[in-house]
């Protein structure tokens, strides 16, 4: 697989399944409910925060950018990882790729829409809003979301040796809590990283394998894996809708993260990207199952979900009414 950076979500199962990666751990997860409401104290975020890694720039000063007719940028970008606040009057993040620098002139190629990989204040929740009635099931998948959020501590009972934070770029320490409650069963080496790319690069240099830069998975495209002393390493996005993804495809393959329940009609329509396998969050409403959110996914809405749906890349979306067979995250395994 060196060469080719930018894979499919198959081609990365397959190659993890092939790989020698021990037994898997125990997989169980203690029945818990939450004893209060779990209320958001402030917006979450509470400014707006770079999704991906790269450059923090006024969207309205790309309008018209190319590579025939780069546009000078005012204000300068500023460089951010993810998780960062934007710096002011900057409303978007463009990759790195959309800025070129020369003789000291920083310049846009490529136009960036307004909030691009932004997440708004207030955007996983706002001020006030109950993310968690009392009663309702802590499974690890919400443990780990309000870990993530600050909302709840870490498990004590969820040790996971094989996630480490990046030395290249740190992720937040909430994040990284999260990752080590989320993949606490799973049997591969996880790196969480503000900046993947950097992380990636940085592990080639010293001697790694790129197996790929990107995948084809929304939430979670800029996530990468390597192989460095025979070891797989799946460098993830600290983002906790990007590794619950992997958690969802990739690592358990859709397949060992719940059992599949039985089908039913969708209760709206879902839209998908050709060439990207997006995931689902469902929560069923009497005999319906109704799609939360798909790609990119707040807070409220993974704490809200009930199970979910893994659409091929080929899948140009659901009409309202389609039968589907959603896989449960609501039992132990998370």
């Amino acid at each position: 697989m060196s060469g080719v950076t930018h894979r499919s979500v198959a081609e990365i199962r397959a190659f993890l399944r092939d790989a020698s990666l021990g037994p898997m751990p125990a997989r169980g997860w203690p029945d818990a409910r939450s004893p209060v409401d779990v209320v958001a104290a402030g917006d979450l975020p509470p400014a707006d925060t770079a999704l991906g890694a790269g450059w923090a720039v006024s969207a309205l000063s790309t309008v018209g950018a190319s590579p025939e007719s780069p546009l000078p940028l005012d204000p300068p970008p500023v460089p951010v990882a993810i998780g960062d606040a934007l710096p002011e009057g900057r409303d978007a993040v463009a990759p790195r790729e959309a800025v070129e620098i020369v003789f000291d002139i920083v310049s846009a190629v490529s136009w960036v829409g307004p909030f691009e990989a932004v997440r708004r204040r207030g955007g996983d929740a706002r001020a006030g809003q109950t993310l968690l009635p009392a009663g309702a099931p802590v499974t690890r998948l919400r443990h780990a979301a309000l870990v993530a959020a600050s909302l709840a501590p870490v498990s004590p009972a969820a040790p996971s040796p094989r996630v480490q934070a990046s030395t290249v770029a740190p992720p937040p320490a909430p994040v990284l809590d999260a990752a080590k409650v989320l993949f606490s069963n799973t049997n591969c080496d996880i790196l969480v990283s503000a900046d993947p790319e950097r992380d990636t690069t940085a592990l080639v240099a010293s001697g790694a394998s790129l197996v790929a830069s990107r995948l084809a998975l929304r939430p979670g495209a800029d996530t990468a894996v390597v192989v460095k002393d025979d070891r797989p390493i799946v460098v993830t996005p600290a983002r906790f809708d990007a590794m619950a993804a992997i958690r969802m495809a990739i690592l358990d393959g859709g397949v060992l993260s719940g059992h599949v329940g039985e089908p039913a009609p969708l209760a709206g329509r879902v839209a998908s990207a050709v060439g990207m396998t997006e995931i689902v969050l469902l929560r069923r409403e009497h005999d319906r199952l109704k799609p939360i959110a798909t790609g990119d996914w707040t807070l409220a809405a993974v704490l809200a979900a009930e199970s979910f749906l893994i659409l091929p890349p080929e899948s140009e979306g659901l009409p309202d009414g389609s039968i589907v067979a959603a896989t449960s995250l609501m039992g132990d395994d998370w």
